[in-house]
Protein backbone atom coordinates (compact mmCIF):
# COMPACT_ATOMS: atom_id res chain seq x y z
CA UNK A 1 0.00 0.00 0.00
CA UNK A 2 2.80 2.80 0.61
CA UNK A 3 3.82 2.26 -2.24
CA UNK A 4 0.53 2.63 -4.48
CA UNK A 5 -0.09 5.55 -2.12
CA UNK A 6 3.20 7.02 -3.21
CA UNK A 7 2.52 7.03 -6.62
CA UNK A 8 -0.94 8.25 -6.40
CA UNK A 9 0.61 11.60 -4.70
CA UNK A 10 2.81 11.95 -7.63
CA UNK A 11 0.02 11.48 -9.55
CA UNK A 12 -2.20 14.22 -7.75
CA UNK A 13 -5.07 11.98 -6.36
CA UNK A 14 -3.79 13.47 -2.91
CA UNK A 15 -7.63 11.80 -1.28
CA UNK A 16 -7.11 8.38 -2.51
CA UNK A 17 -3.68 8.37 -1.31
CA UNK A 18 -5.16 9.09 1.88
CA UNK A 19 -7.56 6.13 1.84
CA UNK A 20 -4.74 3.65 0.89
CA UNK A 21 -1.99 4.94 3.97
CA UNK A 22 -5.31 5.08 6.24
CA UNK A 23 -5.50 0.94 5.66
CA UNK A 24 -1.74 0.94 7.20
CA UNK A 25 -2.87 -0.11 10.61
CA UNK A 26 0.97 -0.27 12.15
CA UNK A 27 3.50 1.76 9.94
CA UNK A 28 5.95 0.64 12.42
CA UNK A 29 6.02 -2.89 11.56
CA UNK A 30 6.57 -2.16 7.82
CA UNK A 31 10.34 -2.67 6.49
CA UNK A 32 12.25 0.78 7.08
CA UNK A 33 12.43 1.53 3.43
CA UNK A 34 8.73 1.31 3.61
CA UNK A 35 8.18 2.98 6.67
CA UNK A 36 10.50 5.57 5.32
CA UNK A 37 8.22 6.06 1.97
CA UNK A 38 5.32 5.98 4.47
CA UNK A 39 6.13 9.11 6.43
CA UNK A 40 7.15 10.66 2.80
CA UNK A 41 4.30 10.40 1.50
CA UNK A 42 2.57 11.18 4.98
CA UNK A 43 4.61 14.05 5.46
CA UNK A 44 3.83 15.68 2.13
CA UNK A 45 -0.15 15.06 2.26
CA UNK A 46 -0.13 17.18 5.74
CA UNK A 47 1.98 19.80 4.04
CA UNK A 48 -0.74 20.01 1.31
CA UNK A 49 -3.53 20.62 3.94
CA UNK A 50 -1.22 23.44 5.44
CA UNK A 51 -0.74 21.22 8.52
CA UNK A 52 3.15 22.54 8.60
CA UNK A 53 3.87 20.95 11.87
CA UNK A 54 2.77 16.81 11.29
CA UNK A 55 4.19 17.37 7.21
CA UNK A 56 7.32 18.50 8.87
CA UNK A 57 7.59 15.62 11.84
CA UNK A 58 6.66 12.67 8.97
CA UNK A 59 9.73 14.55 6.48
CA UNK A 60 12.06 14.29 9.36
CA UNK A 61 11.10 10.62 10.32
CA UNK A 62 11.57 9.90 6.70
CA UNK A 63 14.92 11.23 6.63
CA UNK A 64 15.75 9.59 9.79
CA UNK A 65 14.37 6.28 8.53
CA UNK A 66 16.45 6.70 5.16
CA UNK A 67 15.11 7.27 1.73
CA UNK A 68 16.21 5.46 -0.53
CA UNK A 69 16.16 7.86 -3.19
CA UNK A 70 18.95 11.23 -3.17
CA UNK A 71 16.15 13.18 -4.43
CA UNK A 72 13.55 12.25 -2.36
CA UNK A 73 16.28 12.50 0.51
CA UNK A 74 16.57 16.28 -0.48
CA UNK A 75 12.77 17.07 -1.09
CA UNK A 76 12.15 16.14 2.16
CA UNK A 77 15.10 17.96 3.88
CA UNK A 78 14.18 20.70 1.97
CA UNK A 79 10.51 21.12 3.17
CA UNK A 80 11.49 20.27 6.50
CA UNK A 81 13.71 23.30 6.59
CA UNK A 82 11.72 25.27 4.42
CA UNK A 83 9.09 24.96 7.38
CA UNK A 84 11.59 26.20 10.04
CA UNK A 85 12.86 29.08 7.77
CA UNK A 86 9.12 29.98 7.15
CA UNK A 87 8.64 30.08 10.61
CA UNK A 88 11.45 32.58 11.58
CA UNK A 89 10.52 34.81 8.36
CA UNK A 90 6.80 35.42 10.08
CA UNK A 91 8.08 35.67 13.88
CA UNK A 92 10.45 38.02 12.62
CA UNK A 93 7.85 39.61 10.56
CA UNK A 94 5.76 39.85 13.45
CA UNK A 95 8.25 41.08 15.48
CA UNK A 96 8.45 44.04 13.08
CA UNK A 97 5.00 45.40 13.32
CA UNK A 98 4.78 45.67 16.69
CA UNK A 99 8.70 47.70 16.66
Amino acid sequence: PVWVAFRQVSQGRTQEAERTLRTIRRPDWLLPRNRAYYHFTRGLLHLQHKELAEGKAHLQKSVDTGLSRPGDRALALLEAKGFGLEKNILAHMTGLDHA
